[in-house]
């Protein structure tokens, strides 16, 4: 029995969800006494891997198959299937990134497993429970969840955990993928990322604006107060609509 954490790589470098996901799987190990095992579907450099160690990594497993480079949730979810059965983990615990609203629920039928997307707290165990909180009717009330599933996976909302320090040591190990071509039923003829100095998911702070703006010639003070404050800029969905600013800035209950 253990905990199986699923991390994301961007360029080689690991985002600031994959250090609260490990933080997260570091503590609810700690709750049922087990280990936490971390997983990612692409290669880094060893000193990349070992940054997950301060937050309570012990063992990290990069997959050496670029075929899943190209995101398909129903390779990735099957891929991760495998490596849960292999090390006998029975809590499954990813962000609630674009790649983990795809993956868990594909993961969760496969596996028969409970899942609450969204997490916002570490999961109470007491009395042989298992309930985690999470963010209801738009931010505007919590839920507790009771898995009672042999398998649970857990994705939990960016910026909601704070990081707790527990440096580990770290084995890591390189292994290749187990999954044959036919596993893969999406065809990727090109990929865009967005660009900016700080992605709008692992920002601290944030500098918005919506149709007061007047148009698109007047985001330069939002970019220029968003550079002294060391923050991402985001826009409302009217704006994104209209073209003023890039969709993947769009923030707010639909964005």
């Amino acid at each position: 029995m253990s905990v199986l954490v699923f991390v994301e790589l961007n360029d080689g470098v690991f985002k600031k969800s994959a250090f609260e996901a490990v933080s997260y799987g570091a503590v609810t190990a700690a709750k049922l006494s087990t280990t936490v095992e971390v997983v990612a579907l692409e290669p880094c450099s060893n000193d990349e891997a070992m940054r997950l160690g301060e937050y309570g990594a012990t063992s990290v497993r990069l997959l050496n198959d670029e075929r899943l480079k190209n995101f398909d949730a129903s390779a990735c979810a099957k891929q991760l299937a495998i490596i849960a059965e292999a090390v006998s983990a029975n809590v499954i615990i990813m962000s609630m990134s674009n790649a983990g609203k795809a993956i868990a629920p594909v993961l969760a039928a496969k596996m028969k497993a409970g899942l609450v997307a969204g997490a916002v707290d570490y999961p109470n165990t007491d009395e042989g429970n298992f309930i985690v909180k999470k963010n209801v009717f738009s931010g505007k009330a919590f839920a507790n969840y009771n898995i009672k599933s042999s398998t649970k996976i857990i994705s939990i909302t960016p910026n909601s955990i704070s990081l707790v320090a527990n440096q580990q040591t770290v084995s890591i190990q390189n292994v290749n993928g187990d999954l044959v071509d036919s596993d893969f039923k999406i065809k990727v003829e090109a990929v865009e990322k967005a660009n900016g100095e700080i992605a709008l998911t692992d920002a601290e702070i944030v500098v918005s604006g919506g149709r007061g703006m007047k148009g698109p010639e007047n985001w330069g003070m939002l970019e220029e107060m968003a550079k002294i404050l060391g923050a991402a800029t985001a826009c409302s969905r009217p704006v994104a609509d209209t073209h003023w600013r890039p969709h993947h800035e769009h923030v707010g209950q639909t964005g």
